[in-house]
């Protein structure tokens, strides 16, 4: 049941079937997509051992970067842990979903899986293309109204020879580390209530 309500979830919506041409430019949306679900089979083991073993998975799978020239862009997981009891991990790159998609994909996914446990069918309302989304965008930069827009601030910015050249400290590492430092730094607080006055006045 939830592998058919997964790849039905892959099957109703785009995002879950794009990957991104080397520069950035292209998204291909792919029409067909089989799903490749990471199964395995964790019963024989202790709760402990088998908590030891997700902990170390999913530290291990976050590490791995997504192909985003040929995808799938995100990744899938199913743990049995007994008869009666899995762990599912969904894991997708930042760029094709967000918070707030990710809570509709599930909503989707929890009621088609309510479906196949039951052996109903379920018909669900189609979700937005994507697609139809950047044809729509396509057809605005075409437009008079966006051309005049550019042309505005093209004109504002005449002339001007900003670069934004931010310096790195360090390159990027090849596996994310996580590991952070903090500084805190002790404001003036006659310049801290002018700032405060002056984004109130500009309504940031």
């Amino acid at each position: 049941a939830m592998l058919h309500a997964l790849q039905d979830i892959v099957n109703m919506h785009q995002a879950l079937r794009m990957s991104f041409s080397a520069d950035g430019k292209n998204i291909c949306v792919y029409k067909d997509l089989a799903l490749n679900v990471d199964y395995q089979d964790l019963s024989s083991l202790s709760h402990e051992q088998q908590q030891i073993f997700i902990k170390g998975y999913n530290k291990n799978n976050v590490l791995i970067p997504f192909d985003l020239a040929n995808g799938p862009l995100f990744k899938t997981s199913l743990f049995k842990l007994a008869d009666q009891e899995h762990y599912l991990t969904f894991v997708a790159h930042h760029i094709i979903c967000d918070g707030w998609s990710i809570g509709i994909m599930m909503q989707d996914l929890s009621k088609l899986y309510s479906a196949y446990t039951k052996n109903e069918y379920i018909h669900l309302p189609e979700p937005p293309l994507f697609t139809n989304y950047a044809i729509e965008q396509l057809e605005l930069t075409e437009s008079p109204s966006y051309k005049e827009t550019e042309l505005y601030w093209l004109e504002q910015f005449k002339g001007s020879d900003h670069l934004l050249n931010i310096p790195v400290d360090y390159p990027r590492p090849a596996l994310r580390t996580y590991k952070s430092h903090r500084e805190d730094l002790v404001l003036n607080g006659a310049l801290t209530n002018e700032i405060r006055k002056l984004g109130k006045s500009a309504g940031s």
